[in-house]
């Protein structure tokens, strides 16, 4: 009875290492298990990010549709007449943001409210209410892209709506991918963690299962070592000559050698002797040496692994800081972008309006032209007139002179009929002693009274042609004075009519320029809007690679975790002093073995 109960025990000591062993086994399969399922993961989620993806672009292209209308009202609101025209690119952006949040919503009324506004400003560009070259260029983008957008959804709409039983659209389609790919993801980021967890326990069962034997190992070697002392006392004394007794004896001191490896001392080493046995303790003494190695190298791994984690973590909080501050600054970038974006839009508004302004003034500047024109031409033509009332007194004056000949001529007959009067009078006054002075008194008279008249009227004319000449000299001066004045009006008008052409020129200049940095203005608009957009992206990555960093960071505590409970797991081993001796000499024993094996 006693007999079986100690064979029930050594079987019961036994049991430990097999249920560790099987644990192992266990361990092995799930993880075999494991690896079957993340391949069948790792080739279910790119189709399904796929289909994702496919929505996002399909929920972006509307994103990007609503920052047009947004930019577009924008752009309204800052010119003078265009700022009644801005709530209806405000409303537009309405709907699309609307259909942005929920993408469900999308219907065919969505699509007749957005054309009909669209509709609006397109009229209000044909009739010229529209007149800056951004804003019309952005609703025929707009057109475009709501032509684009339509036509997706009517391809798509059509196709699916066919099936009842099937989702209804794209939008549908977008939310069950993103479900699907997040439900991957967890399902894929609990995979890894299992997978970890299943890792921990196959090293642990393995090292539970050496440990286990190694106690089992001592527990047996013990009660034999008992067993063999308790018969070897008895025989002792009858057969200390007989050769099995030494053999026995051999035996019990490598059992004792043998004894501390089960308590996790590696020093030990068994006496090598011509006993019967030497191959048991050159092997035991193999063993060990494989086991200071294999406990060595574990400790060294251990110490490396944690040193890496220990690097890894420092590089990857470094990092992690590192893509906080990029991100805030690519933030900052953004926002820049964005403000210069707006100046850009505003400095082609004005630019703009700088170009309808120098069109009105290169108008202007021909209609003063023209004007200048004319006043040369009837400078000219007041300067031909002057020249013909300027010969006209100059006849004048020739009359003049003519008219004061004349005039002489009448005082000179004045003179000789004053005379004649005078001799009339004479003959009267001869004739008075005779008694016939009648006729000659009447005749005496008649003539006083002609040279009278006559005298006076050539005073008269003489006095008027005197005046006559004085004002035609003085016309003469005038006139000459008006030519002058005229020559230098001419001369004047000339020269404003050539700065008139040099300021028409140079509007057409300035206007061809301003033009010109009106569409450079606003292609660096779309430039740095497309940089913005960039820039956000670039954001929406860096954020990304932050999570995934911090994700990093908690998987490299959980393997940090895992190293030291390694090195925990070695730690109860028991290595001589001079382990890197002791390893290099197991290396040595294992090479000439597996030598001598090949051999």
């Amino acid at each position: 009875m006693k007999q079986w109960s100690e064979r029930l025990s050594r079987s019961a000591i036994w049991w430990l290492p097999a249920l560790c062993a099987l644990m192992f086994f266990a361990s092995v399969y799930l993880l075999v298990q494991q690896h079957s399922i993340g391949s069948d993961l790792r080739v279910s989620n790119p189709a399904l990010r796929s289909a994702n993806s496919t929505a996002a672009d399909y929920k972006q292209d509307f994103k990007a549709l609503g920052e047009m209308a947004i930019t577009l009202a924008g752009w309204l609101e800052q010119g003078s007449s265009t700022q009644n025209f801005a709530p209806k690119a405000q409303l537009m952006a309405s709907f699309v943001a609307q259909i942005s949040a929920d993408p469900t919503q999308l219907s065919s009324t969505f699509w007749q409210q957005f054309s009909s506004r669209l509709s609006e400003l397109e009229q209000h560009v044909r009739v010229g209410e529209i007149t800056t070259p951004e804003s019309q260029a952005m609703v025929a983008t707009i057109r475009q892209e709501y032509a684009a957008l339509r036509q997706v959804w009517e391809s798509d709409h059509g196709a699916i709506a066919s099936g009842s039983d099937r989702i209804g659209s794209r939008a549908e389609t977008a939310a069950f991918a993103a479900d699907g790919v997040g439900w991957v993801d967890q399902l894929h980021r609990s995979q890894n963690r299992f997978t970890r967890w299943l890792w921990m326990l196959a090293i642990l069962s393995a090292l539970s299962t050496l440990l286990s034997w190694l106690l089992a190992l001592r527990y047996d070697l013990r009660a034999d070592a008992t067993k063999n002392r308790f018969l070897l006392g008895q025989t002792s004394g009858q057969n200390a000559d007989n050769p099995t007794n030494s053999d026995q004896l051999a035996i019990l001191q490598l059992l004792d050698e043998m004894t501390p490896l089960a308590s996790g001392d590696l020093t030990v080493t068994a006496t090598v002797s011509e006993a019967m046995t030497g191959a048991l303790a050159d092997a035991f003494n193999y063993s060990v040496l494989e086991l200071r190695r294999l406990v060595s190298e574990l400790s060294s791994s251990a110490d490396e692994i944690n040193a890496a984690i220990e690097n890894t973590r420092q590089a990857s909080r470094k990092m992690a800081s590192a893509g906080s501050v990029q991100s805030r600054e690519v933030m900052r970038s953004s926002n820049y972008l964005n403000a210069m974006s707006g100046a850009m839009a505003q400095l082609s508004a004005h630019a703009a309006e700088a170009a309808t302004i120098t069109e009105d003034s290169v108008e202007q500047a021909q209609a003063a032209d023209h004007a200048a024109a004319m006043s040369s031409d009837a400078l000219t033509t007041i300067k031909i007139q002057a020249d013909a009332t300027s010969d006209a007194m100059q006849r004048l004056v020739s009359s003049t002179q003519t008219i004061q000949a004349r005039v002489r001529d009448i005082s000179s007959v004045a003179e000789r009929t004053d005379l004649l009067a005078l001799n009339t009078t004479i003959q009267a006054a001869a004739n008075t002693d005779v008694g016939t002075t009648g006729p000659y008194v009447r005749l005496s008279d008649e003539v006083s009274t002609l040279a009278d008249v006559l005298g006076q009227a050539a005073r008269d004319i003489v006095h008027l042609v005197d005046t006559i000449q004085l004002d035609a000299n003085n016309t003469l001066d005038c006139m000459r004075h008006t030519q002058q004045a005229l020559q230098i009006g001419t001369a004047r008008v000339a020269d404003v009519s050539h700065a008139l052409v040099s300021i028409d020129q140079t509007s057409k200049d300035l206007h061809e320029h301003v033009t010109t940095m009106a569409g450079k203005a606003l292609k660096q608009a779309g430039v740095v809007k497309q940089l913005s957009a960039n820039m956000g992206v670039i954001n929406e990555l860096t954020r990304d690679t932050a999570e995934g960093l911090n994700s990093s960071a908690t998987e490299i505590d959980a393997l940090h975790d895992l190293s030291i409970r390694l090195r925990r797991s070695v730690a109860g081993f028991r290595l001589p002093e001079t382990s890197a001796d002791h390893l290099a000499e197991a290396n040595r024993v294992v090479d000439t073995r597996s030598s001598k094996a090949h051999s």
